[in-house]
This record gives structure tokens, C-alpha cells and sequence, in this order.
């Protein structure tokens, strides 16, 4: 599959590697042609994301039961239609992309997981009459979220998402940070909740199924060398 034929309407899940750290983002697919896919513009709070030159860029598109990656894709902003959207650019044909490849790991370790939540004050307020968050947080001159941290588990681990255990009532689409201790020094990470189940577990309520937004190129590394003690003692004890 060339990117000429992905289909617009679409999304396109994106991901940026950059000083360390690997981020995920999302975002519509506007239009496309020969060589270049264009989305929505990726922005926050009116600030757009800049790719730089030394960012490591991949993308990766479902279609039908398939997911399809093209790696070290060209990303910049251009215009269309006199709307600035992101462009991602590659001659490439993309390649099968199975996310069962990525090795997950039992792991079992205590977490310090932090999240925010809305400010009670702005309880409130009905937060649907404004467009834009940011301007109301201005007038207000008041926080819109308080920080917030709970105990959690590790149940799993891949480079792609984790398993969490916790008492704390997340939702799907909530967004976690922690810290992960590993060979390779501190890893600070964030992830997107995707599935919720009941745990089995004696101290916690709550199986959270994350895929990550914000990892360390060093977590392959990791991963690996965690696979690695594994099979060493698998072969010791046997």
C-alpha cells in the first residue's frame, strides 16, 4: 500500500522519536496524492507541533483487518485549501505492521502513577459554552486541573502499551505518567487507557490496558534485556 491510497476520513497514527523520548500522536487524514499523506493540523492550546529535522517519524494506518507502517517518513506544515494542515511524505511502499510481534513480559512491579484531574471549582461552570479551554482559564486566572497521584502495578510490559493495576476509577482515553526504573537509568512515560477490565488481584480493583504516548527509545533495551533474564533462568532451573 502506497500513501496515495490511504483514504481520507481517515486517521493516521503517528509517532516521533526525539532526544530519548518516543511520542504517539493521532490525527484525520485531509488528503492525499502520489507521495504525501496530509492530516489535521496537530496542535494544543493554539501552539503547533514543529518536526525537526533530526526527529525520527513513522506512521502507521489500518486497513480493513491490516495495519501498515511506513518508517522515517519526511513530516513538515504546509497549507491546503488556506487551512495549515501537517504533511508526512514518503515513496515508499508501506510495509505489514503486526503490533503481536512486540515481546511482552510479565513484569510485576509498584507504580507512582500521576494524572490529572478537573478543578473542583470549575465544577461549576458549564465547560461545553466555551470553544476553547485556555481562554476561560485566563479570565478565570485559575488552574483548570489539579495534579493527582496513586499507588499502581505493573502487570505487563511491551513496546507498544503495559498492563496496570490500581484502585483509582480511570476512563478510556484517560492518560497516565509514571516513571520506570530499568538498567538504562529512569524512564519517564505516559500512556492512553484503552480497556478497562475487572483485576483478579487481592489489592486491586481495577486491569487497565494502556498503549503508550511518551516512551524512551532505550525501552526496546529494556525489554530485551528483561527477555533475556528470563530465558536465563528458565534454563537454570530446568
Amino acid at each position: 500500500m502506497y500513501l496515495k491510497e490511504l483514504s481520507p476520513g481517515k486517521t493516521v497514527n503517528i509517532y516521533v522519536t526525539r532526544d530519548g523520548y518516543k511520542y504517539r500522536v493521532v490525527s484525520k487524514i485531509e488528503d492525499v496524492n502520489d507521495d504525501h499523506v496530509f492530516v489535521t493540523l496537530i496542535a494544543k492550546n493554539k501552539r503547533v507541533f514543529r518536526f525537526l529535522d533530526s526527529d525520527q517519524v513513522d506512521i502507521i494506518y489500518k486497513h480493513g483487518q491490516s495495519l501498515y507502517l511506513w518508517e522515517n517518513v519526511k513530516a513538515g506544515v504546509t497549507e491546503l485549501d488556506d487551512d495549515q494542515v501537517h504533511y508526512f511524505m514518503s515513496q515508499k511502499k508501506g510495509t505489514i505492521y503486526n503490533r503481536r510481534n512486540a515481546y511482552r513480559v510479565e513484569y510485576g512491579t509498584s507504580l507512582i502513577l500521576h494524572y490529572s484531574v478537573l478543578n473542583e471549582d470549575m465544577m461549576e461552570f458549564k465547560l461545553d459554552e466555551f470553544d476553547d479551554l485556555s481562554i476561560l482559564q485566563n479570565y478565570m486566572d485559575l488552574d483548570l486541573f489539579d495534579e493527582k497521584i496513586c499507588e499502581g502495578y505493573m502487570k505487563d510490559l511491551s513496546e507498544t502499551g503495559i498492563g496496570i493495576y490500581a484502585n483509582e476509577e480511570f476512563k478510556v482515553g484517560d492518560e497516565i505518567a509514571f516513571d520506570l526504573s530499568t538498567d538504562f537509568g529512569d524512564m519517564h512515560c505516559k500512556v492512553k487507557v484503552i480497556r478497562i477490565t475487572k483485576a483478579y488481584h487481592n489489592v486491586y480493583r481495577y486491569c487497565y490496558g494502556c498503549e503508550f504516548i511518551q516512551s524512551s527509545r532505550e525501552l526496546p533495551k529494556h525489554i530485551f534485556n528483561l527477555q533475556r533474564k528470563i530465558i536465563h533462568k528458565v534454563r537454570k532451573d530446568s
